[in-house]
């Protein structure tokens, strides 16, 4: 079976081979990428005897714009032929080694619990008053209103720490207690 990244760095070398027996390098096919999302990102492939080899250096990768993107794989012939062969989503993280100062990498739902979190502290500028996320504008909510915005964006970035957790092969941080 044939399994893109789901995911990828920028600044980092990119490389896999696809051997497609109908879509040989020989019979004047080439393999190509297109992502789309943040930016336009085409990939084109080089032969490998049999196979489609990707090979991106990092020095080119660095300049991915960071985010979710769809792609689609698909080959051309030398006749101008395409066919599309899959399609799916990847997310390209931003190079950290690359970053500037003031770099911020929290998730969204991160820098939005903080924003409600100054606004129910009463610690908010007159700006802070009007939250903005998802194209919605939120102004003057309740306490109750912000309160329960607050533990649904808390769930959310729970769950974002624990799918991080289990990638990295380490505890969820959840504990489950029963007695027998």
């Amino acid at each position: 079976m044939i399994v893109e990244p789901l995911e990828i760095t920028a600044g980092d070398d990119l490389s896999w081979s696809l051997c497609l027996a109908e879509y040989l390098p020989s019979g004047g096919w080439t393999l190509k990428y297109a992502l789309r999302g943040p930016a336009v990102i085409d990939i084109s492939t080089v032969p490998d005897g049999t196979s489609h080899k990707v090979a991106v250096p990092g020095n080119t990768s660095k300049d991915y714009a960071a985010g979710n993107y769809s792609w689609a794989r698909y080959v051309e012939h030398t006749d101008t032929t395409r066919v599309t062969l899959a399609t799916g989503r990847i997310k390209i993280h931003p190079d950290l080694v690359a970053a500037a100062a003031g770099f911020d990498g929290r998730s969204h739902a991160e820098k939005v619990l903080e924003s409600i979190e100054r606004v129910i502290e009463g610690r908010a500028t007159r700006g802070d008053q009007e939250l903005q996320f998802d194209g919605k504008k939120i102004v003057k909510m309740t306490v109750a209103e912000l309160i329960q915005l607050r533990q649904q964006y808390r769930n959310e970035v729970r769950a974002e720490k624990s799918k991080q957790l289990k990638k990295s092969g380490r505890s969820s941080g959840r504990i489950i207690k029963y007695r027998l």
